[in-house]
């Protein structure tokens, strides 16, 4: 089975700066899964805790007021994803995620490493047909 995260209408818990870089904790993430292509063809939807790890990350401009739901965005850099994060995911190189929240409010990370993966549970949302 293959996953991957629908950023539109995933949920920006938090934004955690450590020692080594930034942890982004999706709670709930939106999360698509097909036996093909997750979000694409037929599959269920689930609700999921996920967090990205940014390596030696850094978090650009002002975040908007947290939780917020988020309307769409992107990885771009050593790997590019538009709308859709593979789930897990490990890139080696530099990445920048850009995503707006429903009020048109922008979240910039960047970092030289990124792992994505599931810190909890997941819950059945829905079945998607397909687009």
């Amino acid at each position: 089975m293959n996953a991957a995260i629908e950023i539109h209408d995933s949920e920006l818990a938090a934004v955690v700066a450590t020692q080594n870089g930034v942890i982004v904790r999706l709670a709930p993430a939106y999360v698509h899964r097909s036996i093909a292509r997750p979000g694409f063809d037929a599959g269920s939807g689930w609700s999921q805790p996920v967090e990205m790890l940014f390596a030696s990350g850094v978090v650009e401009g002002q975040l908007p007021e947290l939780p917020c739901t988020l309307d769409d965005g992107s990885i771009s850099g050593g790997a590019e994803f538009r709308g859709m994060i593979p789930l897990p995911c490990a890139v080696e190189t530099a990445v920048r995620f850009e995503a707006r929240n429903f009020y048109g409010d922008l979240v910039v990370i960047r970092g030289v490493g990124l792992e994505v993966k599931p810190i909890g549970d997941a819950s059945y949302v829905e079945e998607f047909p397909g687009g």
